[in-house]
């Protein structure tokens, strides 16, 4: 899924975010530390800030997110702790 210049700059806002968004889902220690589980951020890409963009969070076991959604970036924690995988969806939420 080809991002634009804004779009990459939100995404990156999000990644940014990426240790508060998991503290946000207020795991459970075993949850957290579990590197066979994934976390899955879905976001509309045709929204204009981090906020707007952010549809939704989930812990999975599968790292399908079960949606019409491109996977647009995955990335280990950035805090270096053993825990999920994370990924990011983009879906287009205006179609």
């Amino acid at each position: 899924m080809p991002l634009n210049t804004k779009q990459q700059n939100v995404i990156g806002a999000i990644i940014d975010q990426i240790n508060n968004i998991i503290k946000g889902m207020q795991l459970s220690e075993a949850d957290a530390s579990d590197s066979s589980k994934f976390i899955q951020i879905i976001v509309d890409i045709n929204s204009d800030n981090p906020e707007e963009m952010k549809v939704a969070t989930k812990l999975s076991d599968n790292s399908n997110p079960g949606l019409d959604a491109t996977l647009i970036q995955e990335m280990k924690r950035t805090d270096n702790k053993p825990g999920p995988t994370v990924q990011i969806f983009g879906v287009n939420a205006s179609d």
